[in-house]
């Protein structure tokens, strides 16, 4: 029985990250060129993968801060203006809307959050939670035309 080896989610987008600088920078040697290190075990961490996954395919996305900002003139807190229940990242993929929603740990979705899901479902968009990134990763692919 042979076994195959299939590289982890993490692997795989740090080399396609690596194989774009490589192509960017044709004269440097390949010990020139250092290898991205995508770590996914904090919220930052797997917030930070799934913004560099869209781009090194290509597509938009943009991550949405929505809490509220201290302002030390007056010295309170200033709510934010973002409606409530926004998904933390906004892209396009093959002209379709995605909001990615990021929960870490035991984090939970808010009843805004099941709201505005439900709505950007009902506009046509897709919404997604993402919970870990080999999961994210699977379900990225799935909506790619052509695995490349």
């Amino acid at each position: 029985m042979t076994s195959h080896y299939y590289p982890s989610p993490e692997k795989q987008l740090a080399d396609r990250l690596w194989q774009q600088k490589r192509e960017r920078f044709p004269s440097l040697p390949d010990y020139g060129i250092p290898r991205p290190i995508i770590k996914t075990n904090t919220t930052n961490g797997l917030t930070r993968a799934i913004l560099q996954t869209f781009e090194a395919f290509g597509f938009y996305v943009t991550r949405v801060q929505s809490q509220g900002q201290y302002d030390p003139r007056t010295k309170r807190f200033r709510a934010g203006q973002t409606k409530r229940g926004t998904a933390d990242l906004h892209g396009v993929i093959n002209g379709q809307h995605v909001s990615i929603e990021i929960k870490f740990g035991k984090d939970r979705m808010s009843d805004a959050q099941r709201k505005t899901q439900q709505q950007i479902e009902q506009s046509g968009g897709i919404y997604y939670v993402a919970r870990d990134f080999a999961s994210f990763w699977t379900w990225f692919h799935s909506l790619l035309p052509s695995h490349p």
